[in-house]
């Protein structure tokens, strides 16, 4: 008979399936920038350089919300910003400079010129 299925189950797994890619909205490049707070030119570059998935369908490009959230995921800083070397060491200069500022007491005899020749290196 026409209409019946052998399988039922895989008629049923079938529809799901079909809802499912329905349902799942592709984002446009736009809508994607939008989300993650960025301008769309800079999540074409991101695009371009494959860190990011995208599909082209005709000739818009689109990307599933998942590919999103698993970017933002493996773009996460494990190391703040805050505690790069570069910047931990300027602190630790201007700590010292402070330090000698300090002990140089008086210091309309010392110019800050003169303690800072002094901590070249």
């Amino acid at each position: 008979m026409l209409g019946e299925c052998e399988n039922p189950v895989a008629e049923d797994e079938a529809i799901i399936n079909r809802e499912r890619i329905m349902t799942d909205k592709l984002l446009t490049v736009q809508e994607a920038a939008e989300r993650m707070g960025l301008h769309h030119q800079t999540l074409r570059k991101i695009i371009k350089t494959g860190r990011l998935k995208a599909s082209r369908i005709g000739r818009v490009l689109r990307i599933r919300p998942e590919d999103v959230e698993a970017f933002i995921e493996t773009s996460q800083i494990e190391q703040p910003l805050f505690g790069h070397p570069a910047r931990e060491a300027a602190w630790d200069r201007f700590r010292e400079l402070r330090e000698r500022l300090s002990l140089a007491g008086d210091l309309t005899t010392r110019t800050g010129v003169e303690i800072l020749s002094g901590m070249r290196r």
